[in-house]
């Protein structure tokens, strides 16, 4: 229990893919007649609720995805362009301007030149040093009143060079950021030999007319794409705006230094004062743990919150430093919450959250819940520093699940032949060789009722000092009944945290896509996409929605055994259910 944590899994950063294949421009596609773009502009609700590739109800087949704004004098821009070329360079921006990264462009040789630049879940909006530069904004600003929009609207702007020759396959954009802005482009550099398509889907993308100083919105949920088969870089002014009202336009605006790093992954940007002015405990901390027991569906919740883009899972899933190895922290030193924290910092990714603030971690260790004596104590002190109503510390999600069917799932995987020497070892699978499950109930149910705590009025600190004390700590291979008793422990959690801070899942519910007893339209992704949301994670729902760690087994044999463990759990549920002032799952009196 006292083993150093493994090493941290490593960020994958916004770096350009070195092995990626540079797109080639096809001479065919010159034969294809470029049609008008008509005049408009997109509903944002209604045309880019979603990729129209996923939605065959989203638009029409035909319905344009490139619509005519207005029109531009590029004139003077263009001439600036090309008579200071090296404007382009990564040496010139890192210098007078803020070098980005935009890893598959980067990749391709696709120059830029970066005025505005927002997060992928629209959280802040980082102007750069060019943007604030008078007689760039003279050349920029007659472009966004041509759309209708002012620079404080703005939240991506960039000049993107396409090389001769070159491709940009078909794609559509992807991020939160994408159906709430207007992404417009305005020719500055081209001919007659670039390529500009776009369609709701790939098969049937037009190619729209698109010479210099024609203003179109794109629709970048839809699919386009771009061949330039000029001799020269096409050059494009590409920026996206939200409407007034709404919220998106009243995002933190921040302003990057000449020359400053900014920290990037996929999905997020953070400068270097963002690091410094985010509190200790905050850094120090993670931003949620998921409790519950042993298959109640804590991976599932765990996997999902960190599949999203500004999470970091932790060094591992179940880290355990508030139970298993809290002694490994205070062996050999004295006492006090803050060597604890540094203690702690070493289950997480330290040095990756400390330069990007914008990204946060959790861990999910479920003997949590049940250990409450122990680890509510520590938690207030390491996380919450000292006030468990404190917003610095992290949000708790509670995984329940029917106790007697969690009992029986308990039980087949301590039994479970697969899998390491380690984890067997944590399971503490060896006591139970040789015992029926029915002789597990038995003897647990006996345990507790020899110790006065097999009624559902036994209190928190009666539970604790009677059977809590009694339990050893290393592996989960024990308490598979009391394990199921959830009121007397969340009763602890509850009385200790406010309600805004703890958050109850069933697993049947959350399998069905439920949520707090109604159906999510959006099934379980909808789901999960709450729990996330809980944890203070921008809207964001997981691809991978399925139950994880999950065994077949055959229920038959069993059925006595878990009709005997229903009844010992009725007046406990019955108490559950009023602790959290509804209804349990149909499933679990089945």
């Amino acid at each position: 229990a006292g083993r150093r944590p493994p090493a941290a899994p490593r960020l994958r950063p916004c770096a350009p893919e070195m092995a990626c294949a540079v797109p080639q421009a096809d001479a065919s596609l010159l034969a294809m007649e470029a049609v008008v773009a008509p005049p408009g502009a997109f509903d944002l609700a209604r045309d880019k609720s979603c990729p129209t590739c996923e939605n065959p109800n989203a638009v029409e087949e035909d319905a344009p995805q490139v619509l005519t704004r207005g029109f531009v004098d590029v004139s003077e821009l263009s001439a600036r362009l090309e008579a200071r070329p090296e404007l382009f360079s990564p040496e010139v921006q890192s210098k007078s301007n803020v070098l980005l990264t935009r890893p598959a462009h980067d990749a391709w040789g696709i120059g830029k030149i970066v005025f505005v630049y927002c997060d992928d879940f629209l959280q802040k909006v980082v102007e750069l040093p060019w943007f604030r530069d008078p007689e760039w904004r003279r050349l920029l600003e007659p472009a966004f009143a041509a759309a209708g929009t002012s620079p404080e609207r703005v939240v991506r702007c960039l000049l993107a060079a396409l090389p001769a020759g070159q491709a940009v396959p078909p794609h559509h954009d992807t991020g939160l950021w994408v159906r709430h802005t207007h992404r417009v482009h305005l020719p500055v550099s081209t001919g007659p030999d670039v390529v500009f398509r776009a369609g709701a889907r790939e098969a049937g993308m037009r190619r729209y007319l698109a010479e210099a100083g024609r203003l179109l919105e794109l629709n970048n949920q839809a699919k386009h794409a771009v061949d330039n088969l000029l001799r020269r870089a096409r050059v494009h002014l590409i920026f996206d705006y939200v409407d007034a009202g709404g919220g998106w336009d009243a995002l933190p605006r921040l302003l990057a230094a000449p020359g400053e790093a900014v920290a990037q992954t996929r999905r997020s940007l953070d400068l270097p004062a963002e690091r410094a002015s985010r509190p200790l405990r905050r850094r120090r901390a993670p931003a949620f743990l998921v409790l519950g027991a042993q298959k109640c569906g804590t991976t599932m919740a765990y996997e999902s919150l960190c599949a999203h883009p500004l999470v970091l899972r932790a060094r591992t899933r179940e880290t355990h430093f508030f139970d298993w190895r809290w002694e490994a922290a205070t062996s050999g030193t004295a006492g006090g919450a803050e060597r604890h924290a540094i203690y702690a910092e070493r289950c997480f990714n330290r040095d990756a959250l400390n330069e990007h603030p914008s990204l946060v971690t959790g861990e999910s260790t479920p003997s949590y819940l049940l250990h409450y004596d122990v680890v509510i104590p520590r938690l207030v002190d390491v996380c919450f520093g000292g006030d468990p109503s404190s917003p610095d510390g992290p949000r708790l999600v509670v995984m329940l699940r029917d106790p007697a069917r969690r009992a029986l799932s308990h039980y087949h995987m301590l039994r479970d032949p697969n899998g390491t020497p380690r984890q067997k070892r944590v399971r503490g699978s060896s006591r139970y060789v040789g015992m029926s499950f029915a002789d597990v109930v038995a003897r647990d149910v006996a345990e507790l009722h020899r110790l006065g705590v097999a009624h559902a009025g036994a209190t928190p600190e009666a539970f604790a000092r009677r059977y809590l004390s009694t339990l050893p700590m290393g592996h989960g291979g024990h308490s598979l009944v009391a394990r199921g008793l959830y009121a007397v422990q969340l009763e602890a959690w509850l009385a200790t945290f406010p309600r805004s801070a703890v958050r109850v899942v069933f697993l049947e519910e959350l399998s069905a896509g439920v949520v707090d007893g109604v159906p999510h339209p959006r099934g379980s992704a909808g789901a999960l996409g709450e729990i996330a949301a809980f944890v203070g994670l921008p809207a964001w729902e997981p691809a991978d929605t399925s139950p994880k760690n999950a065994r077949d087994y055959d229920d038959g044999e069993h059925r006595e055994a878990l009709a005997a463990l229903r009844e010992f759990y009725a007046p406990h549920n019955e108490r559950l259910a009023a602790l959290l002032g509804r209804g349990l799952p149909e499933a679990w009196g089945r």
